[in-house]
């Protein structure tokens, strides 16, 4: 296996974004190891890469860097192995597959087994470009948001996906469009976003559950047992995060997904289960049970027992003698 390093791979494939749009070409050969040929389109919020090569022998590129980026990888042909940094296994491409992956200030070792006409279609997007664009997506894609902004690795889907032919023709459109030079970069981008949102909207998404690591959720079982014991305190979901190192986003989302219930909802039920028993087994006027569960309108307490219990708080005292 021929080995490359990545500064040389760069000299030739430079991932970089430009205040003007800019068209280029590199090509590089090596006798009786590869040669290849790339197409580059550059912009302010993208860096579309189109790659094709030939290799005569194995070869690997060890230690390419490139700036913190959002990858859109199309693989038209051929098949190759990536191990990036932030990422705990590796991430091979076969002929026909795409993913997206978030590549965080990414030190990469790329593979390229021998084999002719390999060919992919690579887009790099800025990460404010991304975050813009996933705002307008809606709830669905707001625990992408948090990572991209968060800085974290991820990729899209665990496993890559087929190429279908909308998706194809998209892709190639990006090269292949008869554009005025004048609207070229207009037109460019507008693809960009197009890809963009399909690639989101293809097949099974990142699962929420799948952003938690294990320490993640034994902080979030903590917190549990905390509202177990604590459900009658001063409880925001703020000084929640910080005593158990989460941020308000895994705290929310986590404890809603492992418990089917949010924070304030937990803290709800358990408040009115007290509130229950108190009604039941102590003498305790309907007032002083709405100021012990955090009720300062004996009023608004009454309408949440009812619509908790069915019955209100008078009614189920009598009912329990």
């Amino acid at each position: 296996m021929y080995a490359l390093k990545g500064a040389e791979y760069s000299e030739l494939f430079r991932r970089s974004f430009s205040d003007s749009f800019m068209v280029s070409e590199s090509s590089g050969r090596l006798p009786d190891k590869f040669s290849c040929h790339s197409s580059a389109l550059k912009y302010r919020d993208f860096d579309i890469l189109h790659f094709r090569g030939s290799f005569q022998d194995d070869i690997v590129v060890r230690h390419s860097g490139s700036p913190t980026h959002v990858s859109l990888h199309f693989q038209l042909n051929g098949r190759s192995d990536a191990s990036i940094s932030g990422f705990a296994a590796n991430l091979p491409m076969a002929k026909g597959q795409f993913n997206l992956m978030n590549c965080v200030h990414p030190d990469s070792t790329f593979t390229f087994p021998k084999q002719q006409g390999y060919e992919y279609v690579c887009i790099g997007l800025k990460p404010t470009f991304f975050q813009t664009l996933l705002g307008t997506c809606g709830e669905g894609y707001e625990h992408l948001f948090k990572l991209s902004v968060e800085e974290k690795c991820f990729s899209l889907f665990q496993t890559n996906k087929p190429i279908g032919a909308w998706l194809k023709s998209n892709v190639n459109a990006l090269f292949q469009a008869p554009i005025p030079q004048n609207l070229m970069s207009s037109y460019i981008q507008a693809k960009v976003t197009e890809l963009t949102v399909l690639t989101l909207a293809s097949g099974d998404k990142f699962t929420e559950s799948e952003l938690f690591s294990a320490a993640d959720k034994d902080k979030l079982y903590a917190v549990k047992n905390h509202l177990s014991a604590c459900f009658l305190g001063d409880l925001n979901l703020a000084g929640i995060a910080k005593q158990f190192l989460l941020n308000e986003f895994k705290l929310k989302k986590g404890f809603r997904n492992m418990f089917g219930i949010t924070v304030f909802g937990y803290i709800f039920k358990l408040r009115m289960e007290h509130a229950r028993y108190l009604v039941c087994h102590s003498d305790l006027s309907v007032g002083e049970v709405a100021l012990i569960v955090g009720y300062h309108s004996d009023a608004a307490f009454i309408r949440a027992f009812k619509q908790t219990f069915g019955v209100s708080p008078g009614q189920m005292a009598k009912s329990s003698y």
